[in-house]
């Protein structure tokens, strides 16, 4: 029994492939207390912490996101793997439903292969996300990169208390470019 918020579930279903040529990516991936989701490029996941040892599964997201519709902000839906494992029940808190789907058939991809691990050797720095994002979507607005619709950003670390240096990449002349202030790490709570 794996237990997600109606926000777990948005913050990972934006990550699932919406092509046809991989439909095995079509997905949201449920690992005991962790939803992923991979188009292939980059992978998205939420860990809860709950539910260790159960058996995994794979919804479709167009069915995750017949879930977050279903869903009130905080609301929290219970999956349940079939016994034969071809299909997920899940159960909206405080009445709000219950939904059956069929599994997604199949082995998802090794995610967990591609998450890096093992000593940070370079810089590690902490970011708000939300100016991260704002800088992102104005590189994007900006068309100022080589393939405007999809730009590539260039991101400079030279250490974690030194500004990050962003910008857009391909162009001879002219570009986007921004500054992102790194936040200071929390200090650690002495016993």
């Amino acid at each position: 029994m794996a237990r997600f918020t109606k926000e777990d579930l948005q913050a990972v279903v934006g990550a699932a492939s919406k092509g046809t040529a991989r439909p095995y990516l079509n997905a949201i991936h449920i690992d005991g207390g962790k939803l992923v989701a991979t188009n292939g490029h980059y992978m998205q996941s939420v860990d809860t912490g709950g539910a260790p040892g159960a058996k995994p599964f794979t919804l479709g997201a167009a069915d995750a996101t017949k879930l977050i519709k279903a869903m009130s902000k905080g609301q929290s839906v219970v999956m349940n793997l079939s016994d034969d494992g071809h299909s997920i029940t899940c159960a909206i808190d405080a009445g709000g439903g219950s939904f059956e789907f069929e599994a997604m058939p199949g082995e998802y991809p090794g995610y967990s292969r591609i998450v890096p691990s093992g000593e940070v050797t370079g810089s590690s720095i902490l970011v708000n996300a939300k100016y991260l994002k704002a800088i992102c979507d104005a590189a994007i607005k900006s068309g100022r990169s080589e393939g405007s619709q999809t730009p590539n950003i260039r991101i400079d670390i030279r250490d974690p208390l030194t500004p990050v240096h962003i910008r857009t990449v391909g162009l001879e002349k002219g570009g986007f470019e921004a500054v992102l202030m790194p936040l200071r790490p929390p200090r650690e709570k002495k016993d």
